[in-house]
Formats: C-alpha cells, sequence, structure tokens
C-alpha cells in the first residue's frame, strides 16, 4: 500500500513432499508479515519464530531473503536468513570505466536452525539503471559433464553483458545459459528475479 516493492526469494532443504510442504508454510507465514507492512528484518524474526518447531522436527530449514525497495527514494531495505547474497550492477560510468558488481550480503542464520536469532537490517541507494538480481544455488552450482560448475564468475559476466535488457530477458538469458552448460540437468532448482531501476520508477 506505501508503494514499496518487496521480493522474496527462499530456498528449503531437500526435494521431497515435505520441503514443498514447509516451503508453502513459509510462504504463508512472511505474506502475512509483509501485508502487515513488517520491515525485512522483521519478516525474517517472525518467519523463524513461528516456523522453528515445524522445521527442528522435519529437520530442515530454509534460506531467506527479503528486500524492499521504495521507488521514491531509491532505497532498498534488505535482510538474509543464509541466503545467497543478490548481486547488484551498479549504473555504467560515462567515463567507460569497468562496472561494478557488488554483493548485498547481510548476516544472518538459516530459518528453523535456532528458535530466536538477531537478524541484521542493511539498506543502499540505487540510481537509475542499476540492476539488483536475486537468484537460488541453481544457478552457480549447476554442473557440467566433468563435473565442473557454472560459478559466480560467469553469472556475473552474464548479468553485465545483459544489463541493457528489460529485468525479465535478464533472468531468461541466465536460466538458458545455465540449461546449456549442465544440459540441462540440473541438480538443483534455478529461481532467478531481477529489478531493474528506472528514472522516475
Amino acid at each position: 500500500p506505501d508503494g514499496r516493492i518487496v521480493i522474496v526469494i527462499a530456498d528449503v532443504s531437500g526435494h521431497h513432499v515435505g520441503s514443498a510442504i514447509l516451503m508453502a508454510s513459509i510462504r504463508s507465514v512472511l505474506r502475512a508479515s509483509l501485508q502487515g507492512g513488517a520491515s525485512p528484518v522483521e519478516v525474517l524474526a517472525v518467519a523463524n519464530r513461528t516456523m522453528f518447531e515445524d522445521m527442528s522436527r522435519a529437520c530442515s530449514f530454509v534460506s531467506v531473503f527479503v528486500a524492499a525497495y521504495d521507488p521514491k527514494s531509491y532505497i532498498l531495505q534488505y535482510a538474509s536468513a543464509g541466503h545467497n547474497p543478490p548481486l547488484l550492477l551498479l549504473p555504467e560510468e560515462s567515463n567507460g570505466e569497468e562496472v561494478d558488481v557488488i554483493e548485498l550480503d547481510a548476516e544472518g542464520l538459516l530459518i528453523g536452525v535456532l528458535p530466536e536469532f538477531g537478524y541484521v537490517q542493511r539498506e543502499v541507494q540505487l540510481k537509475p539503471g542499476a540492476v539488483v538480481l536475486f537468484y537460488t544455488d541453481g544457478a552457480i552450482e549447476a554442473c557440467d559433464r566433468q563435473g565442473k560448475q557454472y560459478g559466480m564468475e560467469r553469472l556475473i559476466q552474464l548479468l553485465k553483458d545483459e544489463r541493457e535488457g528489460a529485468p525479465e530477458n535478464v533472468c531468461q538469458k541466465i536460466q538458458e545459459a545455465v540449461e546449456e552448460f549442465s544440459g540441462a540437468e540440473h541438480q538443483d532448482d534455478l529461481t532467478l528475479v531481477a529489478l531493474k531501476v528506472v528514472d522516475g520508477n
């Protein structure tokens, strides 16, 4: 309601029905907290407190990254529960210098490890032209037939190469590249979300 755009990405341990049920449950908890106007760090604290017993009994855990972007101030607030740090591709410099990519890291424990944990919230001021890529580890841990991983270096380079494209095109190009690299035989799921900052939006 206040105009913020909230992005949540998560990854549950395991690939069975129980894992899917836990992910559906934590999704409901996250959604309820967000609709109540909670900040990213508050969302994680509530989710961990609410889900700890179920996660503990199932011997499972979930990594979660929550980001709230205010298009009026260009400020991105974020908090992490042990999830892969999203990549921030800074706007291209007019002087032609190499474009920087920054990991949006925030210390935080996986959901379901401890009943109470003090998550940390951070924020960054974005500028028009910046791109933020949220991803699960299936993007960098996908292996080719020789067992070599796709890796962070390839992901960053592809993000730079596709910076001018629409966010959905960035995600599509990365998915295609990972599938081609691994022969479309993923060992893990792959989830991608891209946020591109546009002037006045």
